[in-house]
């Protein structure tokens, strides 16, 4: 993927600069001690200074976007008083273009954020899709006596571990599922993937999961029932895609016992000749449905904006949180909020958005009871909004970890 690489081989003393408020979220992104590489948009370059002396500017965001974060980048010669900056690593900087990729290196020394090595880098299919998750590896686990196969996901940064399901087999013993055992079978290291999960009993289990693939538009003709070769009855969607009509099917609940429940909500929220984003996987000759939403416009929404999604709460075990907000209008691009966060159980907290909820930045802040406060930011994209949290109670700005809303 890299094919420019610059690297300094001296340790050179250096600065963070933040951005306004982007100095809380250096604590999410910057490692608590020895090396950490990450994949970031190039945003720009500017003069600045580090340790009292001149220095040049490097400015990042995520990879997904959002608020720019400042980092110095080292002279050649540490002790000059003279803005000489590394000359293999800005040969790379240079070429580079606002929303470009870069791999960089860096450490913490002292507080202080030290860049080692940076390279343009080509991203993979759905690394920069906030809502897709990197596979890590298959792992096995134990809870409540029992052993699971379970799968390690990273997203935003954060890993997780997921359950694989047990149902049971044709002997009536309890056993992995075997769909998702051969869906996570297709996944190397690395790969990215669509992923649907479920809760239960506090904790979470794989729906399932399959290699990453882009949505594709079409218009949404109807839904209707055909008999398969079985005589079994299945859930059709017809799609209108240019001039081609598309059938896909709905596919079985998990278990079985008819068309899947989380599939089947999101046909029923469409209207006939609405433009929508779907996607599907291939299996005895058939297309089956994995997601399809509406394509919705990029323009702010008027009225009240139901948003749902999860979060993880960083420093507890592998666990994802749901949320729901409710958002009120108050004036151009402003709201009050309601959320209703369930994690070890129901929270309901109070406050403002402010921002782009389609397509752009947003933030928000939240209360509960006056006695707890937190802030988060991120990046929209086609409605989907992947985010930052912080907790600020005390005056203290901790980062507590990431989430991810989408439109109801």
């Amino acid at each position: 993927m890299g094919t420019v690489k610059a690297k300094i081989a001296a340790v050179v003393a250096v600065a963070l600069m933040a951005c306004g408020a982007l100095a809380v979220l250096a604590q999410d992104v910057a490692p608590g001690g020895g090396s950490e590489t990450r994949v970031v948009k190039f945003a720009s370059t500017k003069r600045g200074s580090a340790q009292g002396k001149p220095a040049m500017i490097l400015c990042v965001t995520s990879k997904y976007g959002g608020n720019p974060l400042e980092i110095a980048i080292p002279n050649n010669d540490p002790a000059s008083q003279q803005m000489d900056p590394d000359t293999a690593m800005m040969a790379v900087i240079k070429g580079a273009q606002a929303g470009d990729l870069l791999k960089i290196r860096y450490e913490r020394k002292q507080g202080r954020l030290v860049l080692s090595e940076v390279e343009k880098y080509t991203a993979k299919p759905g690394e920069v899709d906030p809502e897709a998750y990197e596979f890590v590896k298959k792992t096995e686990t134990t809870m409540g006596g029992q052993s699971y196969q379970a799968v390690v996901l990273k997203k935003l940064e954060k890993e997780q571990t997921v359950l694989v399901p047990q149902r049971k087999n044709e002997q009536g013993v309890s056993a992995p599922d075997a769909e998702v055992v051969a869906q996570v079978a297709k996944l190397t290291a690395g790969d990215f993937a669509d992923v649907q999960t479920t809760q239960s009993d506090g904790n979470t289990y794989l729906r399932s999961i399959h290699p990453y693939q882009a949505p594709k538009s079409a218009t949404f003709v109807k839904s209707g029932a055909a008999k398969n070769a079985a005589g079994a009855m299945e859930t059709t969607v017809t799609l209108k895609s240019g001039e081609q009509t598309v059938e896909v099917y709905v596919p079985a609940a998990p278990g079985g016992g008819g068309a899947d429940p989380v599939v089947m909500s999101k046909v029923r929220a469409l209207q006939a000749n609405a433009p929508v984003q779907y996607k599907s996987v291939e299996s005895e000759g058939k297309e089956w449905l994995t997601d399809i939403r509406a394509n919705r416009p990029s323009a702010q929404p008027t009225g009240d904006i139901t948003l749902a999604g999860t979060f993880i709460w960083s420093g507890k075990p592998a666990k994802v949180g749901q949320l729901k907000a409710v958002l009120t209008p108050t004036g151009p691009g402003e709201w009050k909020v309601v959320y209703t966060a369930t994690y070890d159980s129901k929270m309901t907290y109070t406050g403002t958005v402010k921002g782009n909820v389609m397509n752009g930045e947003v933030s928000g802040t939240g209360t509960s009871d006056g006695r707890r406060t937190f802030i988060w930011s991120g990046t929209a994209r086609n409605g989907v909004i992947a985010f930052n949290h912080f907790e600020t109670t005390g005056n203290k700005r901790v980062a507590t970890g990431t989430g991810t809303l989408r439109p109801q």
